[in-house]
């Protein structure tokens, strides 16, 4: 049926002790680039380490003047966005993302904590305007994301 909205599930890794979860992660698809993410829902805007670059498609942009430089996390300064028109979630059946857009930082300081933590090195932050855009839910018992597309 035509404009019929169907349910797309997509599996988190949520990371975490006795206390609950740590940290949910995502695996995102840029081109043949796999980008492991972590879910903030805190986050007004994604975060992509500008390591994780290389061997994407995306055009860089200067921040607008009222927000650069932007600084997050107490010690990480941003100055640069990156469009990215092609991410996908998912594999198989992927689902595009519409254009996004994601902040450009050094995240070498967070991926050092987080391995001094025992986790292994992020690409990035996936954060609200992503997930609010395609109303996702997030489950942590069963460990997935879902949205209707």
């Amino acid at each position: 049926m035509l404009g019929r909205k169907r349910t797309f599930r997509h599996p988190l890794l949520i990371l975490g002790d006795n206390g609950g979860p740590r940290l949910i992660l995502i695996t995102l698809q840029a081109g043949s680039r796999p980008l492991h993410m972590v879910i903030d829902t805190g986050a007004s805007m994604g975060v992509m380490h500008n390591g994780a670059l290389k061997g994407t498609q995306h055009e860089l942009e200067d921040l607008p003047e009222m927000m650069a430089p932007l600084g997050f996390g107490g010690a990480v300064e941003v100055h640069q966005l990156a469009r990215f028109h092609s991410i996908k979630i998912g594999a198989g059946e992927e689902f595009s993302l519409p254009p996004t857009c994601f902040l450009i930082a050094d995240l070498s300081a967070v991926n050092e904590t987080l391995a001094s933590e025992g986790f292994s090195p992020i690409d990035g932050i996936l954060g609200a305007d992503v997930l609010v855009g395609l109303g996702c839910s997030i489950n942590l018992k069963k460990g997935e994301l879902s949205f209707r597309a």
